[in-house]
Order: structure tokens, then C-alpha cells, then sequence
């Protein structure tokens, strides 16, 4: 082979490797400009984000239209959709299709749950128009959700063939991650009822368990049960289990009862402490449990005064 056909097969193979990454690139930038989710092969519990894209902590865009002609849409990766102990606006967006030959019905379950608002706008991708639109969090009352299950919910309903748009706006006062599941209605009910069976049993148990101990006349021991009762109010209203399922009429007191049994648990640690060492009969030790109890209930107070993120900047809740 002479030098110069060495010189035009280098110069084709070099011209075959660019043509291939400009390839590469451009289904890329229509896959990011365009993302595409086909729920009909998404089992349940699948993970949406990374069919989406998204617009995090730019609080200046807070209307539909805005978010259309926004032009800083990204990939969403770890830690970029992240906006911890502040108030921020994070928009995703995606296009929902049903592949299959029936209608679908699906649940969206956003996580974490105690999220300010969420709103949901369904777009046709064609023309552009809002074809409805709905909203969930802790700002909408349970009986005013299109699921009223105490979670994070977006229903979705397409027909066989069907395509729309979707557009989220997630308010936050604290947003350590953001996570979007699919799942059928049945499927996630039934998931969410076994755990709520389940603390619902644990939590009659350990009643029990300090109605057997007030019988004993034991100041320790009940100061010890009462402490287990009060932390395990603040671990399962974690996942709301009294505020919007067992007492649903205290829905808007969930960040009080989280703070106050955080307070409270605290405090019956350090109580417990006491009796456990024998400490409790010296009045050194007594007065220190009363002061750090009135500093416990006054912190508890606090959060009928200052919002969520500011109790989270003092570090009383994560």
C-alpha cells in the first residue's frame, strides 16, 4: 500500500470515528431535550428520575410557562436536585407514553412525602395546551388529594397509544433527595397497608407493654416505657403514620409532633438515664431533669412559631 492510500484510509477511519460521537451526541441532546418514558414496561417500584429532566433551586421560574420556554433544563444527577433546610422550586419534566394496547393507570410516588406542594401539569406534547392539572403535599388538605392516602401521590391515566407531557413543581422548606416511583394503585396500597398493619401492631404492643409497667409502681420503669412510646411516635411519624393515618385529624401538626417527640425522647433518655445510675434521689440531678425539661418543651413551643426550615437551621429537625 502506497503512502498515500496509508494517508486516505487514516483520514477515513478518522472521519468515520467523528461521524460516529456526532451521532453519539445528537441522540443524546434529543434523548436530554426530549425525555421519553413508557410506563407500560416500567415494573413496579421502578426509579423515574432518570427518565426526566429538571430545573433545581432557579425559583424565578414558578409558572407552567416559564418552565416551557426555560431553556436550562439538565440531566438530573446525585446531589444536584438537592436543596437541604431552604426554601426552592425544582421542576422535572418527561414524556409519558403507554406502549400497550389498553388503557394504564399508574401511581407517581414522590419521595420524601412531607414535601410543601407538589403540582402536577399534563401538556400535550403536540400542541402544547394544559390538559389538566393537579397538586398533592402537606399544603393540600387530604380530602382535597386526588389520593388521599397520607403520601406524595400523582395518579396517571393514559389510553392505549397515548403520550402526554408532564410537568412537576416540587416546593420545598428541606430537600435532601428526590425520588419518583411507578407503581400500580393495588399493588402500592396494599404495600403501604402491611406497613401500616405493622406499626399499627408494634404500637399497640408497646402500649401494652407500659400499661404493664404503670402496674408496677415503679417510677423507673416507667419512665424507661414512656421513653421507648415517645420514640417510637418520632421514628413512625417519619412516614406519617399518626398525622395521616392513625390521628388524620392532625395533619397540619405533623412538624409539632415530630419536633415535640424528638424534644421529649431526649429528655425521658436523659430521665432514664438518671433513675437507671440512681441518681434521681439527689437534688443536683433532679433540678438538672427540670431544667432541660422546660428547655425541651419550650424548643417543642417553637414550632408554632418559626416554619420548618428555620427549626431545621437550628438543628432541632432533620
Amino acid at each position: 500500500m502506497t503512502k498515500r492510500n496509508w494517508i486516505a484510509t487514516c483520514v477515513a477511519i478518522f472521519a468515520a470515528f467523528l461521524l460516529t460521537l456526532s451521532t453519539i451526541s445528537q441522540a443524546q441532546t434529543e434523548t436530554y431535550s426530549n425525555p421519553y418514558l413508557d410506563l407500560a414496561t416500567q415494573p413496579d417500584g421502578s426509579e423515574l428520575i432518570e427518565f426526566m429532566q429538571a430545573i433545581s433551586g432557579n425559583n424565578a421560574i414558578q409558572s407552567l410557562n416559564d418552565a416551557q420556554s426555560a431553556a436550562d433544563w439538565i440531566q438530573p444527577e446525585a446531589g444536584t436536585l438537592s436543596a437541604t433546610r431552604r426554601y426552592a422550586t425544582t421542576w422535572l419534566k418527561t414524556t409519558l407514553h403507554n406502549s400497550s394496547n389498553q388503557a394504564l393507570i399508574r401511581w407517581l410516588a414522590i419521595e420524601p412525602w412531607r414535601l410543601n406542594k407538589v403540582q402536577a401539569y399534563f401538556v400535550d406534547p403536540a400542541t402544547g395546551k394544559t390538559l389538566h392539572q393537579t397538586a398533592t403535599g402537606l399544603d393540600i388538605p387530604l380530602q382535597n388529594r386526588a389520593v388521599s392516602n397520607g403520601k406524595t401521590i400523582i395518579p396517571i391515566r393514559l389510553n392505549a397509544g397515548q403520550a402526554q407531557q408532564l410537568f412537576l413543581k416540587i416546593n420545598s422548606d428541606n430537600l435532601p433527595f428526590i425520588s419518583i416511583e411507578s407503581w400500580e394503585p393495588v399493588p402500592y396500597s396494599e404495600r403501604l397497608t402491611e406497613n401500616r398493619i405493622f406499626l399499627a401492631a408494634l404500637f399497640a404492643g408497646i402500649l401494652t407493654l407500659l400499661l404493664v409497667l404503670a402496674f408496677q409502681l415503679n417510677a423507673s420503669l416507667l419512665v424507661t416505657g414512656t421513653w421507648l412510646l415517645v420514640a417510637f411516635i418520632r421514628e413512625a411519624e417519619k412516614n406519617g403514620f399518626f398525622t395521616n393515618y392513625l390521628l388524620p385529624s392532625l395533619e397540619s401538626y405533623s412538624v409539632n409532633l415530630r419536633v415535640s417527640a424528638a424534644m421529649l425522647s431526649t429528655q425521658l433518655f436523659l430521665a432514664t438515664s438518671v433513675f437507671v445510675l440512681g441518681r434521681n434521689y439527689q437534688r443536683g440531678w433532679r433540678n438538672y431533669l427540670i431544667v432541660t425539661g422546660v428547655a425541651a418543651a419550650a424548643m417543642a413551643c417553637l414550632t408554632f412559631i418559626v416554619d420548618g426550615s428555620t427549626i431545621r437551621k437550628l438543628g432541632i429537625l432533620c
